[in-house]
């Protein structure tokens, strides 16, 4: 099998992947600050196109419940640069629901070991709270 049809295969797989499975996946560039990738699942839970946030990443932290932001921020700065991240907070949908998310990140590192980006999962706890 080529190298590329090879790629070709797994990207296909990947994208399957993702596309089918209920937690939202993401990728964060901290050097240049702008998000890589968010998966499918984060229009089913967050009722926004994911396009929407590609292009106004603040549409994240807008979505955040007002009482939750402060503690959400603080969290993601101090997570960032230790490079583990566990959070959980409520988001509030454009219909008004209010859905509970429990966020994952995990540390990128480069080839010296220093951390250039965040991979993380959110899934919608909210049925078990």
């Amino acid at each position: 099998m080529s190298d590329r049809r090879y790629l070709m295969e797994h990207l296909a797989v990947f994208s399957e992947l993702v596309d089918n499975i209920d937690e939202v996946l993401w990728m964060r560039d901290l050097v240049e600050e702008r998000l890589l990738y968010v998966s499918p699942a984060f229009a089913r839970i967050w009722g926004r196109p994911v396009d929407d946030l590609l292009r106004s990443p603040a549409l994240w932290m807008e979505s955040i419940h007002p009482e939750d932001r402060e503690r959400v921020v603080s969290a993601v700065v101090t997570n960032a640069r230790m490079g583990v991240d566990h959070v959980e907070y409520r988001i509030v949908r454009p219909d008004g629901k209010i859905r509970w998310i429990r966020d994952r990140a995990y540390p990128v590192r480069n080839s010296k070991g220093v951390i250039y980006r965040m991979a993380g999962v959110a899934e919608d706890v909210t049925d078990r709270r």
